[in-house]
């Protein structure tokens, strides 16, 4: 229970929020915000009334998160990706074949995870280039690797695809083909 001078205090303080929300939240630092936020999220009272906020507000805040999730993870593998096998592998790379890799559709967003982008549409004309993505006349994603020179190093295909950190269980075919 709180003294009658604090009970007057937090009334006036919640008075000048009422009256000054504008300015409180356009003016204030957003990491002091945040953190307000985070200190108080486990507030059932303070959870509640942020759960009674508009849809569309909501929305927004989702698609913010979303953002910042996928471009931080975008970020950390991407790192790790097929940029790390193509250094692995120190240009040796076979002059008669490439790693075609067909994957299924309902994987497109691990994919992206993993730092591809889709051919822009006026590029559909020749193959996708590493870290592109295509979708092939089944609706399948089609990626295409420079493969590892088979005589130098005696790998597989399965190898390459697990060193480009693509998950078997998303792939539907792999294979070497011509160039």
């Amino acid at each position: 229970m709180l003294s009658d001078e604090a009970e007057r205090i937090l009334s006036e303080k919640v008075s000048y929020f009422d009256k000054n929300l504008n300015s409180i939240i356009y003016f204030s630092d957003e990491v002091q915000l945040s953190h307000i936020l985070k200190d108080n999220i486990h507030n059932t009272l303070f959870k509640e009334s942020l759960l009674c906020w508009p849809d569309d507000i909501k929305s927004k805040i989702v698609d913010i998160y979303l953002q910042n999730t996928v471009d931080k993870n975008n970020i950390e593998i991407t790192e790790n990706s097929w940029e790390e096998f193509y250094e692995m592998y120190d240009g040796k790379l076979d002059e008669k074949n490439m790693l075609h890799i067909t994957l299924k559709a309902s994987f497109q967003k691990d994919i992206e995870g993993l730092g591809y982008l889709a051919q822009k549409p006026d590029e559909s004309w020749h193959k996708p280039l590493a870290g592109e993505y295509n979708f092939n006349d089944e609706g399948d994603i089609i990626i295409i690797h420079a493969c590892p020179d088979i005589e130098i190093f005696d790998s597989k295909i399965d190898q390459f695809i697990d060193e480009l950190n693509i998950h078997p269980e998303w792939v539907k075919k792999a294979e070497l083909t011509a160039m």
